[in-house]
């Protein structure tokens, strides 16, 4: 029964792709999942999944300065633990 809601859900979907329906690709989304957008809310909370923190204490989603690191430089840290492996 699965399988055969799969299949009519994807006909709904390309039959509204080929009515050029601006709203296609979620043609076939059952009205009672999709939820009313509250256009009055103005502020949203947004809760970080996980409030991990590294060994040296700092939030490794922070993006200060010191954080950013360019390919480059990151590179040549991953050759200098590779040599120092193989020295080993």
């Amino acid at each position: 029964m699965a399988e055969l809601e799969e299949y009519i859900s994807n006909l709904i979907t390309i039959i509204a792709y080929e009515r050029d329906d601006p709203n296609a690709a979620i043609s076939s989304v059952p009205l009672e999942k999709l939820t009313p957008k509250e256009f009055d809310a103005r502020e949203m909370q947004i809760d970080a999944p996980t409030e991990q923190m590294t060994d040296a204490g700092e939030d490794p989603l922070s993006l200060d300065e010191e954080g950013i690191v360019d390919s480059k430089t990151l590179y040549k840290n991953f050759m200098a633990h590779v040599e120092q492996d193989n020295k080993k």
